[in-house]
């Protein structure tokens, strides 16, 4: 009889022995953080549907665009760095302080730099500046939760992402009890933004030394700020092209399914869980090859129980967007923009396999190639036909990104087994 390389699930079977694994840490960080973000995505939808039901359809058009400019924003000031600080810091207490004082300096400043770069370009005005702000400046304020999770510990970073999302809801509730306008809105989520800072442990950085020399530690951030600033911009594209042609209305009939997606992500967060014995596995034993094939394989299967439940949210949109955004979103828009949720997962699951195996840069490309042709294709339709042109749009892009993911980690799966 041959023997087989270990399976991923071995090191759960000497976890649940009693064994601490490096599995284990994995599982338990992982489990603590999507807990964390799933709460911030549950946060999210209140927030979203109080902007409509309080303001109204343009309002809320209006809030989904910036909500997308502080997204891509986020990516720039993060600059890698929440991977990329945890692995330097790994299970050095004074490398994680001195590093949390960099990683405060340089994304306070890439968050300040951002702000202003909003406003003197006219993208935004000063009160929607400081909306974007507050969002901006969440990188920096979870920075020593960040750290500790390369320590092996990674309560903080939950507690703050949760506790950020809690006070961005705050002012949009008050909306409800108190005149509060819009930009009044804008201006409180900032200050209750910063009401967390005391909560963030960042006085452990005062007084401390750089812990690693800045050049190479900007090198290892621009990697993966390439990396999550396409995938950003992919993401974003279709409704960013839809603004710049079209009205606030038009843009709130697109992003109001992103409400239903919201809940759909939460389903995302525990299915996404699931790759991690594979991902462990590809890193840690024998017999690589074999585990990226597996994974692919995976693929399918992801994003068929994707489709399912994009499938529900769909045939629920026209009941539930009515009630809580009181507004009225065509199928020929919700359909597709729920639907491109299962490619989307797919490619997820794909990025993670080929990062697992140290190729994420062909990823990288992909994305590239799709984000040039979905900017032409919206280019095309886009002033003609719409939110329904960016709808199917994003159905068209997520759908071609994860066939080409898909090719892109078959050929490395085929490579490494070659090579093995």
């Amino acid at each position: 009889m041959t023997d087989r390389p270990p399976g991923p699930w071995s090191a759960l079977t000497r976890l649940r022995g009693g064994e601490r694994t490096p599995f284990g840490q994995v599982v338990r960080q992982a489990g603590t953080l999507a807990l964390g973000r799933g709460l911030g995505s549950a946060l999210a939808i209140p927030r979203l549907a109080l902007v409509a039901q309080v303001f109204g359809a343009a309002a809320f058009g209006r809030y989904s665009l910036l909500t997308a400019f502080s997204a891509i924003g986020v990516v720039l000031v993060e600059f890698g760095m929440k991977t990329a600080a945890p692995r330097r810091a790994a299970g050095q207490p004074e490398v994680a302080r001195g590093l949390t004082l960099q990683i405060l300096i340089l994304q306070g400043s890439l968050a300040l730099l951002v702000a202003a770069g909003c406003v003197l370009s006219g993208l935004t005005r000063l009160a929607e500046t400081a909306f974007v702000l507050a969002f901006l400046l969440g990188p920096a304020i979870t920075s020593a939760g960040v750290l500790r999770r390369g320590l092996g510990d990674a309560r903080l970073e939950a507690r703050l992402d949760t506790t950020l999302s809690v006070a961005r809801l705050v002012p949009t509730l008050a909306a409800l009890f108190l005149p509060l306008d819009l930009d009044e809105v804008y201006g409180w989520t900032l200050v209750a933004t910063l009401a967390v800072v005391p909560l963030s442990r960042l006085v452990t950085a005062v007084g401390t030394r750089p812990a690693v020399a800045w050049r190479p530690l900007l090198r290892e951030g621009s990697t993966l700020l390439m990396a999550g600033l396409a995938s950003q911009l992919f993401g974003r594209v279709d409704l960013l092209v839809l603004a710049a042609f079209t009205d606030d209305l038009e843009v709130a009939r697109y992003s109001a399914p992103a409400v239903l997606l919201q809940a759909l992500g939460l389903g995302a967060i525990a299915l996404g869980s699931t790759a991690i014995p594979w991902l462990v596995g590809l890193r840690e034993e024998r017999g690589g090859a074999e585990m990226l094939a597996v994974a692919l394989r995976r693929s399918w299967a992801v994003v068929a129980v994707t489709a399912a439940l994009a499938l529900v949210a769909a045939a629920l949109a026209p009941v539930v967007l009515p009630v809580v955004l009181d507004l009225e979103v065509s199928p020929a828009v919700a359909w597709p923009v729920i639907l491109s949720s299962a490619p989307a997962a797919g490619s997820y699951w794909l990025f993670m396999t080929l990062a697992a195996a140290e190729r994420p840069r062909l990823f990288i490309y992909a994305i590239a190639v799709t984000l040039v042709a979905n900017l032409a294709f919206d280019l095309a339709v886009i002033p003609r036909f719409g939110a329904e042109g960016a709808a199917w749009g994003t159905l068209l892009s997520e759908l071609t990104l994860y066939l080409l993911a898909l090719q892109v980690a078959r050929r490395t799966a085929s490579f490494r087994k070659s090579v093995v």
